[in-house]
């Protein structure tokens, strides 16, 4: 609420910037929502999420994933940090970021990962051979468990 004051006795957004060391665009923000919705614009929402889960929550949310993404009427098989925040607020009533999901998948032994994209019917052999006949490298891009990259 200091900063309403100081909005109160003509500050400008760059100074509040510069006293809350904020940005200026924040300041403006600030500044914005003070003159359209007054002090109480200004007051904290407090953190998303407004508990963590229990560790009878936590038990309950890896049994919930491990049935799967369609058990949740998702069309496929990935979990995403998206589609998992989506279930543990439907079950719980709770919110989390993006970045707090992933804290949170982590302190269950999971891991955030990104899938190679190789097709389950790739043949290295045929590939290699097509590439020779083709007069190009006969060395397949990934076969050797390497990334592709």
């Amino acid at each position: 609420m200091a900063a309403a004051d100081d909005f109160d006795s003509g500050a400008t957004d760059t100074r509040v910037a510069r006293v809350y060391q904020v940005t200026h665009m924040s300041a403006w923000r600030w500044h914005h929502a003070y003159e359209t919705g007054g002090r109480q614009a200004l007051e904290t929402k407090g953190a998303a999420s407004h508990r963590p889960l229990s560790e009878g929550e936590l038990d309950l949310l890896q049994q919930l994933l491990d049935l799967g993404p369609a058990a949740h009427g998702f069309a496929d098989q990935r979990w995403t940090l998206a589609r998992i925040r989506a279930v543990a607020a439907e079950h719980f009533d709770v919110t989390y970021s993006l970045a707090g999901m992933s804290l949170l998948l982590h302190r269950l032994g999971g891991s955030v990962q990104v899938p190679t994209r190789r097709a389950a019917e790739r043949d290295d052999e045929t590939i290699r051979e097509r590439a020779r006949a083709a007069g190009r490298s006969s060395r397949v891009p990934g076969a050797d468990g390497a990334s592709p990259r």
